[in-house]
């Protein structure tokens, strides 16, 4: 008998043990620390954000005297852990439009060299963040130079070195942020080729494409293989063809734009198209602010 109690007990104290570990366990999830991810970089404590937050960078493009604005709204998907609280955008050297007054702007670089606009939630703000399922807008530039695809960079925390007075980036804090794709500015002067814009504006839809940024995939392969044509056209001499071909393009762009492919998608279909129209039909002083 003795023997019978003296296992149970052996029993019961593994369940107790166990059921500690489980609520430890679980104690270390709801406060984002678990030890096996946990990193230590210039004294400042981070988690491997890569499981903790779902950011996402929506933008909203125009144009208005030979600049593009661009609007950027950023979001947190419905599984995450922690909040947004830092984001980088690959946009080059911009002006900045809009700020949110809780947010601090300034820029880094990632790997390449290559500018990004950042932002960050101010230091010591308790409250400011993108939490679980939410977005928050209110960050706008300009710069000249047709809409392109860009990297961004996004998480509680990003991590980066400083090098010759900018921010560069870092593999070691690889783990600090999330890589996505939004809209921000090309080269300040896109050639004056229309057949170069078209045919590089065929690459850009062949990525959107990958993104998912049409939901129709047949209108981007379609799109696609439209802009070789005309830029086929171009360079056989058959400028009005191609500019014919170009407005139906565009007239179907307009029609689906937010509809069978995204605000993103339109931005870097629409506004080379129309540029290279403007090319063709020498107006392109327009796109200048001339």
């Amino acid at each position: 008998m003795s023997e019978e109690i003296e296992q149970d007990g052996s029993i019961a104290g593994k369940v107790f043990a166990g059921v500690v570990f489980a609520l430890l366990v679980s104690f270390a999830v709801l406060v984002n620390v678990n030890p096996a991810v946990t990193k230590r970089v210039h004294g400042l404590y981070y988690d491997n954000l890569s499981n903790l937050v779902e950011p996402g960078v929506r933008a909203e493009v125009w144009h208005h005297e030979g600049l593009f604005y661009y609007s950027y709204t950023i979001e947190n998907g419905p599984w995450a852990a922690q909040e947004v609280r830092d984001v980088a955008i690959q946009t080059g050297l911009v002006t900045e439009v809009e700020t949110r007054l809780d947010w601090e702007s300034g820029f880094a670089v990632f790997n390449g060299g290559r500018i990004a606009k950042r932002w960050r939630l101010s230091a010591g703000s308790r409250e400011g963040g993108v939490g679980r399922g939410e977005s928050i807008s209110g960050f706008k530039v300009a710069k000249a130079g047709l809409p392109v695809i860009v990297e961004t960079h996004a998480g509680s925390l990003l991590i980066y070195r400083e090098e010759g007075g900018l921010l560069a980036d870092t593999t070691t804090a690889a783990g600090t942020r999330i890589v996505g794709w939004t809209v921000g500015p090309g080269v300040a002067i896109p050639s004056r080729n229309p057949s170069t814009v078209l045919r590089k504006t065929s690459a850009q839809v062949n990525r959107a494409v990958l993104l998912n940024w049409f939901y129709d995939v047949n209108l981007g392969i379609t799109i696609e293989k439209v802009l070789l044509k005309a830029a086929d056209e171009i360079d056989a001499g058959d400028a009005d063809m191609a500019n014919a071909r170009l407005k139906r393009l565009l007239e179907t762009v307009e029609q689906n734009s937010g509809v069978a492919m995204s605000e993103e998608a339109y931005a870097i279909v629409g506004y080379p198209v129309a540029y290279a129209r403007s090319l063709l039909n020498r107006e392109e002083g327009s796109w200048y602010g001339l």
